[in-house]
């Protein structure tokens, strides 16, 4: 890696730029620290695309910064402390730059991350090149010390540094690449894939909530089919979802069945990102489906049994809210109303039961996941249509 940084003149117009994250890197500034916007948002807008957040850097360590924001700021995490920073509606992740760990005679997973350093050694702390960018608003020249943006020339996935020492550090960071390969339709390195297939077991090593949380961003990625196939392909479903796992293996079928089920969830056009409810419904959809089907006997209250059974060990590990669990768990068991196909028995919905659903949340999720499941069967998705007119509230008409 370099020690001077390669700089290069904003190639797009500060326009592009969020006008409140560049207020708080300046107030910042005014306060005497060093800041950048880094990571995401300047490698999203080297590529074209419009970043989701603005993520922030600075000298500044935690205290300073909520010293400089007051009220609007909030000091969260254990393992390495950051600020969110908030101002108008939106709420800025602010970071301080980070030194490299002490060094050990064996190399472990960081509990705490907690020494601080400057921009250079924050760079080189970074998980990938691609997301050790940093952009100073006011000069409007963005930093590089790791050669990131050859490699977003290159459309390559590279480690800052040794990558079986890096994802030891930090096992998310193997979630963190498929993500990157997946979202980005970039390509990761031979180096970076062996350590990803060596070092999948100690994935269990990094937090169960961090790993759920994971699991769902990977969801939303829009190529979940092809995450799927990675997460398999490194043998890391075994440790992120073992129920999950264990299904794949019981039936060779099944592998089918759920690629399917993804590559339906990633052709929906969202308007907004979709619900943790569904993307568990989906997710565990299938594994229900089959236990409900199978069963000897059943009643009207199965299909909540299945899901419950099925959802609770990823609860467990995620620490989810409650009414999360439970509105997976609605949308689930409703599918067995609403379609015979995967019902033993035709319960049906009564006209008071129908009046019930429509204040219920759920319902637009579970109508969703509804037509997620037709598109995975090649079955029609007009039954998903004629439930909307029946349940979904009517638009007033316009005057």
């Amino acid at each position: 890696m370099a020690s001077a940084p390669r700089i290069i003149e904003l190639p797009f117009s500060l326009k592009r730029l969020d006008r409140r994250a560049v207020a708080v890197v300046r107030q910042l500034r005014q306060a005497g620290y060093e800041t950048y916007l880094v990571g995401g948002c300047v490698r999203d807008l080297l590529l074209g695309a419009s970043p989701k957040d603005f993520d922030i850097a600075t000298a500044a360590t935690p205290q300073q910064v909520r010293r400089v924001f007051n009220r609007r700021a909030r000091i969260i995490g254990r393992r390495f402390p950051i600020v969110h920073v908030r101002n108008g509606h939106e709420i800025f992740e602010i970071a301080t730059f980070r030194a490299a760990p002490k060094k050990n005679k064996e190399t472990k997973t960081l509990a705490r991350d907690t020494n601080y350093g400057t921009v250079e050694s924050d760079a080189l702390r970074r998980d990938f090149t691609i997301n050790a960018l940093y952009l100073d608003p006011e000069k409007g020249k963005i930093y590089d010390w790791t050669d990131g943006i050859t490699d977003l020339e290159n459309r390559v996935i590279r480690s800052i540094g040794d990558p079986f020492i890096r994802f030891t550090e930090d096992p998310v960071r193997i979630l963190r690449m498929i993500k990157f390969m997946r979202r980005l339709d970039f390509e990761a390195g031979d180096t970076e894939l062996d350590a990803a297939r060596e070092l999948a077991p100690i994935v269990k090593e990094a937090a169960p909530a961090r790993i759920a949380d994971e699991v769902l961003r990977l969801m939303r990625t829009r190529c979940m089919a092809g995450v799927l196939a990675d997460l398999l392909e490194l043998k890391l479903l075994p440790t992120m979802l073992p129920e999950v796992s264990h299904w794949l293996q019981e039936d060779s079928n099944n592998y089918a069945v759920l690629s399917r089920r993804m590559a339906a969830l990633d052709s929906m056009p969202w308007r907004n990102s979709p619900s943790s409810a569904l993307l568990l419904a989906v997710l565990y959809g299938p594994m229900v489906e089959q236990e409900v089907m199978a069963t000897s006997k059943y009643d009207f209250h199965t299909p909540q049994r299945a899901a419950l059974s099925w959802l609770r060990g990823f609860q467990e590990r995620a620490h989810m809210p409650r009414y999360t669990l439970a509105d997976a768990k609605h949308i689930l068991a409703l599918q067995h109303r609403l379609d015979v196909e995967i019902s033993p028995k035709k319960h049906g919905i009564s006209p008071k039961a129908a009046g019930q659903l429509r204040r219920q949340l759920y319902l637009k999720d579970a109508l969703r996941y509804c037509e997620i499941r037709l598109l995975a069967s090649d079955r029609d998705t007009q039954l998903c249509q004629d439930w909307r007119n029946k349940l979904l509230p009517k638009a007033p008409p316009q005057r």
